[in-house]
């Protein structure tokens, strides 16, 4: 499996699986706007990337394009290189 690698302060990264997904949103229902992918298999998951400023849907692209990179590689990673650094990555 592949992974997207979302920077975080102080050098460290969180790691977002790059297969199976089945959407790559922008969420501006949020403060501040987030990023929602969802992902398909036994059960539906999301993950909501909240980052320190709002993102916008050049963020959701480098998203799409960083899992396009990936496409299926196992254990290979590409950096998204979104405009604020990420907060959290929250699993739901």
């Amino acid at each position: 499996m592949g992974y997207v690698k979302l920077e975080k302060a102080a050098d460290a990264f969180d790691l977002i699986p790059a297969e199976n997904v089945a959407m790559v949103k922008l969420n501006t229902a949020t403060t501040p706007d987030t990023i929602d992918v969802t992902y398909i298999g036994s059960a539906t998951l999301n993950i909501t990337v909240t980052g320190a400023a709002d993102y916008t849907q050049a963020d959701v692209q480098a998203v799409i394009n960083a899992i396009d990179v990936i496409n299926g590689y196992a254990g290979a990673s590409h950096a998204a290189n979104l405009s604020s650094l990420v907060v959290s990555s929250t699993y739901a």
